[in-house]
């Protein structure tokens, strides 16, 4: 008994330095690569406006500006949190998103799976940026494709009843159990 009791305590150990290391390597990651600061940093001075990012899949606050002088002042640079400024081409990384400063002020942003491997469909680890969970299973991302259950489907010439069954478009859900 006793030595189910070490042997647990050993194990809680190393999953905690584990997580630990990991943490301090992405911090120390994150550090290096926001390093880089210009003299062009400004404190912002007007109205912001912050809406939810409907149209991407990872839905994410953007910030818009309404007016603001700081940002007529810094034309052509992306606006990173706040009277935060960076030049065309600045990389920024962020959870699992790597984020490319891009010709107008543009953030492009992406998945970046070399900082973060941990999305699960099920039991398997899958790439959300090529690829789809549909309860559970893995399916290739493709256009005008849609989950319904555990299928993946071409939403042009079929159609999703009761959130599992796939039928051909001009056939009828059943109402009862729609």
């Amino acid at each position: 008994m006793t030595s189910k009791i070490i042997a647990v305590l050993c194990l809680f150990l190393a999953v905690s330095f584990a997580v630990r290391e990991e943490y301090d390597t992405q911090m120390e990651d994150y550090a290096s690569s926001n390093d880089e600061t210009y003299s062009d940093e400004k404190p912002a001075k007007a109205k912001k406006t912050v809406i939810e990012d409907t149209g991407s899949e990872t839905s994410a606050l953007v910030q818009q500006d309404s007016g603001d002088m700081d940002a007529d002042e810094h034309k052509g640079f992306c606006h990173w949190g706040i009277a935060v400024w960076y030049k065309p081409g600045f990389q920024i990384r962020c959870n699992c998103m790597r984020c490319t400063c891009k010709e107008g002020g543009v953030w492009n942003c992406g998945y970046h799976f070399a900082y973060c491997p941990y999305y699960y469909c099920g039991n398997q680890i899958y790439n959300p940026a090529s690829q789809i969970c549909c309860c559970g299973k893995i399916h290739d991302k493709k256009s005008n494709h849609a989950c319904c259950g555990y299928f993946y489907y071409n939403t042009r010439v079929s159609k999703c009843c009761n959130y599992y069954s796939v039928k051909p478009r001009k056939a009828n859900c059943p109402r009862d159990r729609v």
